[in-house]
């Protein structure tokens, strides 16, 4: 039975890709933070992750810090967060999260959204800064095993087992995670991680067995049933309702009689 379940920030929590963003509005050299910052979406390998997110941390280097604030005020949560994480709470777990973003840009978001008061912990980098601006240096374990890492500093924290663990996430390099736990569910994974994940023989061998599951539609609810069975009744009622008055509106519009403009 899982005991703590584990949620990226980018395109799970958040609803966009913080790094991207940064890129859009705040990088000295916008292209090539831009080319590193998918670059290190594409990268299974945490040696080079961290090599290459040091070297986009250098591109922003002399951004004032509330200016990186500024940008997280414009972020919107993924639909579905605040009733999973209430679910969550309810029912004794602890949720984590855990991410390459500076920590204090996680604790800003999550504050700002009224959703920090759900969150255990956050494991993340941090973007160093020298009278409130980027230095241009990046620390953190996260950065340097790509999280893979922090499953024993959690199994530490919280006296658990692998096997008590649960990981709510979306790219290529959660992959590395996803193999060290055995288990987790992909939520709305892109083209080309799902495709590793078919190609992958070893994720494809945990596919079929039903350790990992692909969600795809985007809420964040839609992970209840794969974290424990007894949200998937719950879960079900919930999507019969929706099925249900998408029938009565279907059919309130084809009864009501159009409106015929007056002739002039």
């Amino acid at each position: 039975m899982y005991k703590v379940i584990c949620f990226d920030f980018d395109d799970v929590v958040v609803d966009t890709n913080l790094g991207l963003q940064i890129g859009e509005r705040f990088g000295n050299k916008v292209k090539e933070f831009k080319f590193l910052i998918s670059f290190l979406l594409h990268n299974k390998k945490p040696k080079e992750f961290a090599k290459v997110a040091r070297k986009a941390a250098k591109l922003i280097r002399g951004m004032p810090f509330e200016e990186l604030k500024a940008l997280v005020d414009q972020l919107r949560p993924t639909p579905g967060v605040r009733e999973t994480f209430q679910e969550l709470k309810k029912h004794g777990y602890k949720i984590l999260v855990v991410s390459a973003n500076d920590k204090r840009i996680i604790q800003y978001f999550l504050k700002k959204n009224h959703l920090d008061s759900f969150v255990d912990h956050i494991f993340g980098s941090e973007l160093v800064t020298d009278n409130g601006t980027l230095t241009g240096e990046l620390k953190g374990e996260v950065i340097r095993t790509e999280k893979v890492g922090i499953i024993h500093e959690i199994e530490q924290m919280y006296k658990v087992e692998k096997d008590q663990i649960n990981l709510v996430a979306d790219g290529i390099t959660d992959i590395p995670m996803f193999k060290k736990l055995g288990h987790g569910i992909f939520f709305c994974p892109g083209f080309v991680t799902k495709n590793i994940i078919y190609r992958d023989a070893e994720l494809a061998e945990m596919e079929r067995k039903k350790e990992i599951f692909l969600v795809e539609t985007r809420d964040l609810k839609e992970v209840l049933p794969y974290i424990n069975e007894k949200f998937a009744k719950r879960h079900e009622v919930h999507h019969w309702y929706q099925r249900l008055w998408h029938k009565k509106f279907v059919a309130n519009k084809k009864t009501k009689p159009e409106k015929r403009s007056k002739a002039r």
